[in-house]
């Protein structure tokens, strides 16, 4: 089986140069390191900005919402009615969004 590691030199297009000593490697990664550092610190921005940012789109999205009609086809609950009588019996009615209709009665007559 054939080394990966032979492979990796073999075309390594940069094989034959020298490797560079230890101070150019440390000037390098100084350098890399302070850049990584400026650009890190002005990509992400402050904590605080960020909350703003949040609740601005909140307050946009809630005011949105109230000044948007109802869905059409929502229910809206009709007032309750308490039975005064001791006889009296309550219906709830409501159609499904294929057009059946449904309706319950309650009797408070009822004893189980």
């Amino acid at each position: 089986m054939t080394d990966v590691g032979k492979w990796l030199k073999a075309g390594d297009p940069l094989g034959g140069e020298p490797r560079l000593d230890d101070d150019d490697a440390r000037a390098m990664r100084r350098a890399m390191m302070a850049e990584r550092r400026t650009t890190s610190d002005a990509a992400w921005p402050q904590p605080i900005v960020l909350a703003a940012a949040i609740a601005i789109t909140l307050a946009a999205g809630i005011a949105v919402g109230h000044r948007l009609p109802p869905a059409r086809g929502s229910a809206v609950p009709a007032a309750a009615h308490q039975a005064t009588e001791p006889g009296e019996r309550r219906q709830l009615q409501f159609s499904t969004p294929g057009g059946t209709r449904i309706v319950w009665v309650f009797d408070s007559n009822l004893v189980l």
